[in-house]
């Protein structure tokens, strides 16, 4: 009887391709998480830049509503403060999210509850007020878009 010793070469083949196949597959799904987790931090950021617009118009119209006005607008500070510019700056925030809003007027129907037809009369004292941050990940442009109603409220 004999007895066989040692590893032949197809076990050893085999071996090694399963060896492989196991790392490479770690592999991807390392850098899938990588790449999951950097979007969901950009997306996080994004969110935030948004919510500090809406903060910042808040801001500016308890100090002056006239200064709200209407249309995309960018943000900035000057004098330790809020201000509002016209149009998109097109300057990076981080060096990455261009961030603009859109100022637009408020429709009300005659209970003064908002209605979404533009032949009805706009309030004066209101505005519906959108943030925008964009940027581009991955070849892909990407948008975080936040909203809201803000009222001169402090109106005599």
């Amino acid at each position: 009887m004999s007895s066989q010793k040692g590893i032949s070469i197809v076990e050893v083949v085999i071996y090694l391709g399963l060896t492989i196949t196991g790392f490479w597959g770690f592999l991807e799904l390392s850098r899938y998480s990588l790449r999951v987790q950097e979007e969901a931090g950009s997306k996080i950021e994004s969110l935030y830049l948004a919510n500090e617009a809406l903060e910042a118009v808040r801001s500016i119209k308890d100090e002056d509503w006239d200064k709200i006005g209407y249309g995309e607008r960018h943000l900035m500070i000057a004098s330790n403060k809020w201000e509002i510019g016209p149009g998109r700056s097109g300057f990076l925030i981080n060096g990455k999210y261009e961030r603009w809003i859109d100022i637009g007027g408020v429709h009300r129907d005659g209970s003064g509850n908002i209605v979404f037809e533009p032949n009805m009369p706009s309030d004066p004292q209101s505005r519906s007020v959108v943030a925008i941050v964009e940027w581009t990940e991955r070849g892909k442009t990407k948008q975080t878009i936040l909203a809201t109603y803000i009222t001169n409220w402090r109106e005599e």
